[in-house]
């Protein structure tokens, strides 16, 4: 019993010099989280944003897919994240920003580019496939949308 109540002392300890130095410093930490593809598109435009609010936090930026955010938000290591999966999850709020859809690009009978798994772009993609009733011949994961814009760009896919 004396060991358990002395490691709850210790945590106590921890978070109570670590709120001490935040208040010493009048600072939060604010983590923020964005998918790759909101990263590419909404990122830009949060960044001023945040850098005219920054006194009072300590803003740490993150970019991963959709899936991992929702993991690191249920588990309040990410304070916001921004995704473009309709990801469900009790733990989490959501609110919806702005609307978005997703394009067919390139060649239908080429080599279909599709971003990895646990993706937004993913997530849709799979139910297009799903509409078409099946997967295209040809498949290739690309875990980037700037290297498939590129691909597309020199005419591949």
């Amino acid at each position: 019993m004396l060991y358990q109540t002395a490691i709850g002392i210790d945590g106590l300890w921890r978070d109570t010099r670590e709120q001490i130095a935040r208040v010493q410093e009048d600072r939060e930490p604010l983590a923020v989280s964005f998918s790759h593809t909101t990263a590419a598109i909404l990122l830009p435009k949060s960044l001023p944003v945040m850098a005219r609010n920054m006194d009072g936090f300590d803003f740490a930026v993150q970019v991963m897919n959709s899936d991992a955010i929702l993991g690191q938000a249920s588990m309040k290591a990410v304070h916001l994240g921004v995704v473009e999966k309709p990801i469900v999850n009790d733990s989490v709020d959501r609110v919806t920003l702005c609307e978005d859809r997703l394009v067919l690009a390139g060649e239908p009978d080429g080599v279909w580019m599709v971003r990895e798994h646990g993706s937004g772009v993913r997530y849709y993609t799979d139910l297009y496939f799903k509409t078409m009733q099946g997967l295209p011949p040809r498949t290739m994961e690309v875990s980037s949308n700037a290297a498939i814009a590129a691909a597309l760009s020199s005419g591949f896919g």
